[in-house]
């Protein structure tokens, strides 16, 4: 009977068998002829177009199942692949089922499963108990209430002092003409990630205009906001800046509560036929 174990790294001999790596930091494994990687890249091309406009249309489904504060706080309600981990990781999911549905392994290892996405891996396999066994020997934990509680006051305590250390390094920043946009360590000046060299076109046409981009800026703070610090193309004014202590206690407060009521969020059904919920 074939098994799917739950690993965070590749067991010692004689096991072998097929793996698929969930991790950021990737595993090696191309000295070792005991183990096949299953490349998740072949399914995403043939897969991809339609997961992704399933994705769109079931996150949409969660936003308007539950128009509350606490629930559009995450940075996973944009959609944004590239803000959230949430996308990646279901499209992780479903690759690693079609895998399975194929039934060509009787060993397979999956490394760096969150909780999350073993719960979601697993159901299905387990109505299917007499095809499959299903092993957790993850060193993974549940992700606790707890745990996301010191996250939060972590975080936001963390990005509050960093911005209080670069806030009078900082130049004034005049403009008569403001834009939001987001900010992380790739940023480049006079060239930013969502409006590019809008700042230069509009000089050349419209000099009276002077643009200051309102920037939410993600970690790692301090490096990011030195860098900021120190452009000289395009201006940015994080609105961290703006942010007093009294704001970050009501944000943790509020995100406490949004743990509290995470068991009244409203369901918007299934992906391919897994409940990603």
């Amino acid at each position: 009977m074939p098994t799917v174990a739950f690993v965070s790294k590749l067991p010692a001999p004689p096991a072998d068998g097929f793996f698929i790596d969930l991790t950021e930091s990737g595993t090696d494994a191309s000295g070792d002829q005991r183990f096949r990687e299953v490349r998740l890249a072949d399914f995403y091309r043939r897969h991809g177009t339609a997961w992704k406009h399933a994705f769109i249309d079931w996150l949409g489904a969660l936003n308007s199942a539950n128009p509350r504060l606490d629930w559009w706080a995450y940075a996973s309600t944009a959609k944004n692949l590239l803000s959230s981990p949430l996308g990646t990781r279901l499209f992780q999911v479903l690759a690693t089922l079609k895998f399975t549905e194929q039934g060509e392994f009787e060993r397979l290892y999956i490394i760096g499963a969150t909780a999350a996405q073993r719960a979601v891996i697993s159901a299905p396999l387990a109505l299917q108990s007499r095809r499959y066994t299903v092993a957790d020997g993850s060193a993974a934990p549940e992700f606790s209430g707890l745990d996301l509680i010191a996250r939060v006051f972590y975080q936001a305590l963390h990005a509050w002092f960093a911005m209080l250390r670069w806030h009078g390094r900082f130049p004034e920043r005049h403009g008569n003409l403001f834009a939001f946009t987001y900010v992380d360590a790739n940023i480049a000046d006079g060239n930013d990630a969502f409006f590019g060299k809008l700042p230069s076109l509009l000089a050349r046409e419209a000099p009276d205009l002077r643009l200051l981009f309102l920037a939410y800026v993600q970690a790692p703070y301090r490096r990011v906001a030195a860098r900021l610090a120190a452009f000289t193309e395009h201006h940015y004014w994080p609105l961290l800046f703006e942010v007093r202590l009294t704001d970050v206690a009501w944000g943790a407060r509020q995100a406490l509560g949004g743990i509290r009521n995470t068991a009244t969020y409203g369901a918007a059904g299934t992906i391919e036929g897994v409940d990603a919920g």
